[in-house]
C-alpha cells in the first residue's frame, strides 16, 4: 500500500461502520450496479462511465485555472499525469512561450 494512503485508511476506519464504501451503515458491494442505475436515472448513455466523468472533471478544473497540485489532490491523480495529459487545457499553458512569441 502506498505510504500516502495509510492516513486515509485510518480515517476511513474511524468514520465508517463496515468499510470505505457504505451507505447508512451498509456495505455497498456492487458499486458498478449502483453507478449504472444512477446513470439511467439521469438519462445518460452507456458511454458515460466513471472514467469519462473523472476525465471531464479534471479537464474542466484545468480550463478554470485550478492549480495542477490541487487538481491532482482532488482527483487522486499524480501531478505528472495531470500536467502531461491535461496540461494543455490550463489557461497558463505555454504562457511564457506565447508572451515571447508576441515580443513581450
Amino acid at each position: 500500500m502506498p505510504e500516502n494512503l495509510i492516513p486515509h485508511v485510518r480515517r476511513w476506519r474511524r468514520i465508517t461502520t463496515v468499510g470505505p464504501v457504505e451507505y447508512h451503515g451498509r456495505l455497498i458491494a456492487k458499486e458498478r450496479k449502483g453507478f449504472t442505475r444512477a446513470r439511467e436515472l439521469a438519462g445518460l448513455g452507456e458511454d458515460v462511465t466513471p472514467h469519462v466523468l473523472k476525465h471531464t472533471c479534471i479537464t474542466w478544473m484545468m480550463q478554470r485555472g485550478v492549480p495542477i497540485w490541487e487538481v491532482a489532490g482532488f482527483s487522486g491523480t499524480s501531478e505528472n499525469i495531470i500536467r502531461n495529459v491535461y496540461g494543455h487545457h490550463h489557461p497558463d499553458n505555454l504562457s511564457s512561450a506565447k508572451k515571447r512569441f508576441r515580443g513581450r
